[in-house]
């Protein structure tokens, strides 16, 4: 048995990998392919028709500024106090 990478055939990502001996009849879900997967390639990386590349790396968002957390705190306390007065 060997692991093999079920590829979306539009992206060319990687979206399954199985296991698979290669000579059963098995065919992958309609619109991908398989391949070999190399070693530690997995879900989310691309293939070029030659070779697996790693997903980029995920974008951090930008710490919030002292005035946006301030803003934050600001409404949540006027929440807070509507919410604990009496009506």
């Amino acid at each position: 048995m060997a692991a093999y990478a079920v590829i979306d055939s539009n992206t060319k990502l990687v979206v399954n990998s199985v296991e698979w001996d290669g000579a059963n009849e098995w065919s992958p879900p309609e619109g991908t392919f398989v391949e070999l997967l190399a070693d530690g390639a997995g879900i989310g990386w691309s293939w070029d028709g030659t070779s697996y590349h790693t997903p980029p790396a995920p974008v951090e968002a930008p710490a919030p500024t002292v005035e946006d957390l301030q803003a934050q705190l600001a409404a949540l306390t006027a929440q807070i106090n509507s919410l604990a007065s009496p009506s």
